[in-house]
């Protein structure tokens, strides 16, 4: 896991013969590790990592990455659905799910689902992400939603840092499960709005699809890469 998931910037591998200038969360890094590089050792391509950074994962700073597409940046993989321009390809990765992020030890561990009413009705401490983040607006809708109010206990951008905090007994965290990058435990919580439905999203990978020989074949290379991603997350245990 990348400790601290500290920001990584212009690194660039490989010597393909197509070049791909991505940007990516750090979860993203470690749950396509070995299909990225496998895809780059394979000959196909050069990857380039403009950014490695959960700074982006503001709602403007996301949008932001879409906007550099064919201008610095090739593909960003980030929260899907983002409404973008004709030029601007979009293709669905993996869906992830709201949970409690909470050791065994916890009574809420191994029930199939908690709802955000119980969590407020109880004034359960929540350990979140900040305002911005697609999880802390889905938390925030469906307080809203039930008119009642959370307890946010500490809002934090790392979620390892978030996951200490609940393990010492400061609070629930209540995250992605896709946040770390790897499997979900099977003991999470999925997280419920007050109308019984499972909060969650998906993640996609945007490219600009510019009529140009040479992003053609870009384009080409972008849709296998996408291909193998998706199979990865789905083996992950995160399903399209």
């Amino acid at each position: 896991m990348l400790a601290g998931y500290r920001d990584i910037s212009q690194i660039s591998v490989g010597d393909g013969g197509i070049r791909i200038t991505l940007w990516m969360f750090p979860a993203h890094l470690i749950l396509f590790e070995a299909t990225l590089f496998g895809f780059e050792r394979a000959g196909a391509v050069d990857l380039e990592f403009g950014a490695i950074t959960d700074s982006g994962r503001e709602g403007h700073s996301f949008a932001a990455q879409l906007e550099r597409l064919g201008s610095g940046l090739d593909a960003v993989i980030g929260p899907g659905g983002h409404e973008v321009g004709p030029r601007i390809k979009e293709k669905r990765l993996y869906a992830w799910k709201l949970r409690l992020i909470v050791e065994e030890s916890s009574p809420f561990y191994a029930q199939p689902s908690v709802t955000i009413r119980e969590l407020a009705k109880n004034q359960i401490p929540l350990l979140v992400s900040p305002t911005g983040h697609s999880s802390r607006r889905l938390i925030d809708d469906g307080a809203a939603d039930a008119q009642l109010s959370l307890n946010i206990r500490v809002e934090g951008t790392d979620v390892v840092a978030l996951q200490i905090l609940g393990r010492q007994g400061r609070g629930t965290p209540i995250l992605p499960d896709d946040s770390f990058g790897v499997a979900p435990d099977a003991g999470w919580p999925e997280v419920k709005g007050s109308r019984g439905r499972a909060l969650g999203g998906h993640h996609s990978i945007y490219w600009s699809d510019d009529q140009t020989p040479e992003n053609d074949a870009r384009t080409q290379a972008i849709n296998q890469l996408a291909v193998r991603l998706r199979r990865a997350a789905e083996r992950s245990g995160f399903p399209k």
